[in-house]
């Protein structure tokens, strides 16, 4: 799922970011809060929130956020 969405564009192919680009670290991070964020994120409520973030994981059904989140 990580990279059908092309997620390694921007947060690297282990997900260790990017810090030039303000891309942040998912490796490592807890699943659930990577999938409550993306759901934040879906939902309009992150307002920091990338542009191509948004795009990515819109419409996403939650079982496709929680494989990404895992």
């Amino acid at each position: 799922m990580y990279d059908k969405l092309a997620c390694a564009d921007c947060h690297g192919a282990q997900g260790q970011g990017d810090e030039r680009k303000i891309y942040p670290v998912v490796a490592a991070q807890h699943n659930a809060y990577l999938l409550n964020e993306m759901m934040h994120i879906q939902a309009g409520e992150r307002g920091n929130a990338h542009p191509d973030m948004v795009k990515s994981i819109k419409g996403l059904p939650v079982t496709d956020l929680k494989a990404l989140a895992s």
